[in-house]
């Protein structure tokens, strides 16, 4: 016995001989079935016995009986080797029987319309199983792994080299401003977009810095008349004042008939901006996982390119 305080380590590749040896009672019998020498079982019999500080065979004329030991072992090590195997199967996954609570975080860039039809697909699909929607409010990345997100749809100029994820597609910033106000020319100039008022949305901070960063390399910048929580209130903004706004294409397209817009082309260059399906390494063997990340990766990528091709056809050239 260990003494006080130390962890006993069992071996466990003992288990299959002793089940053998329980079976057939037999050391010759057992060494024939496992392909191993009469003397490579004595030995391991000796572990065995070793082991479970009991003689498990004992030898009664020509052959071997069990102590009561034994028979206590012969009846519970099959079903415990049944376990013990089972452990090693593909983790088996029936789509109609799963109860996950499945979870996206995404940013502003995901249309509204999009949720909807994702919980119509998950309850044909899958009607035992949930959903919990969430908005990505620019968390860092490298922390994923402590959030409870199953995936995360949002832009990233990097990816952290713990995560796993596929781009879905690249975008472009365009300038919008409503149909009511005087900007008629087909063409946004750098005057027209420096001389405009501006409304940002509060936590869209990468292309406000890129916007700005470009802008300061002709010495020019913006004069910003109001910050907004989202894209829709930017827009209604619009309605009601003589501003423009810098907005990803797509979103512009989403919300372009709703609130009248007018679509531009910047008058200076940024680079595109890329939209991902991000989750943790952890995730990338589970097969309930696997499912929903397709999922919502063929309709994050049908929805953004079908607003895409909408948004270009709108484009003032």
């Amino acid at each position: 016995m260990a003494p006080s305080g130390m962890i006993t380590v069992y071996n466990y590749k003992l288990l299959p001989a002793l089940a053998s040896l329980l079976e057939t009672q037999s050391v010759t019998e057992s060494a024939d079935n496992l392909n191993v020498t009469q003397s490579a079982m004595s030995k391991t019999l000796k572990h065995i016995r070793d082991t479970f500080h009991d003689p498990i065979l004992v030898r009664e004329g020509n052959t071997y009986i069990l102590t009561r030991r034994g028979i206590q072992l012969k009846q519970q090590l099959p079903d415990l080797l049944q376990q013990l195997d089972a452990l090693y199967l593909p983790q088996a996954f029936v789509l109609a029987h799963s109860q996950r609570q499945f979870s996206l975080s995404y940013s502003a860039f995901v249309s509204p319309t999009m949720i909807p039809q994702l919980c119509k697909k998950i309850a044909t699909l899958a009607p035992q199983a949930s959903i919990n929607c969430t908005l990505w409010q620019n968390q860092s990345l490298d922390n994923l792994a402590k959030q409870p997100f199953d995936l995360v749809a949002t832009t990233a100029l990097s990816v952290p080299d713990n995560l796993h994820g596929k781009k879905i597609i690249d975008d472009n910033y365009v300038v919008v401003c409503c149909h009511t106000q005087s900007i008629t020319q087909q063409t946004m100039t750098i005057e027209h977009y420096t001389s405009a008022k501006h409304i940002l949305v509060n936590g869209i901070v990468d292309p406000r810095r890129e916007v700005d960063s470009a802008l300061s390399q002709q010495d020019k910048t913006r004069d910003v008349f109001a910050i907004v929580p989202d894209f829709e209130m930017a827009f209604a903004t619009l309605q009601h004042t003589p501003a423009i706004a810098t907005v990803p294409l797509n979103i512009a397209a989403q919300y372009a008939e709703q609130y009248q817009l007018n679509l531009f082309l910047l008058p200076f260059h940024l680079p595109p901006h890329s939209y991902y399906l991000l989750w943790h390494s952890k995730h990338v063997h589970d097969p309930e996982h696997q499912w929903f990340r397709k999922l919502c990766f063929d309709y994050l990528k049908e929805d953004l390119v079908h607003r895409q091709i909408q948004g270009e056809e709108l484009l003032t050239h």
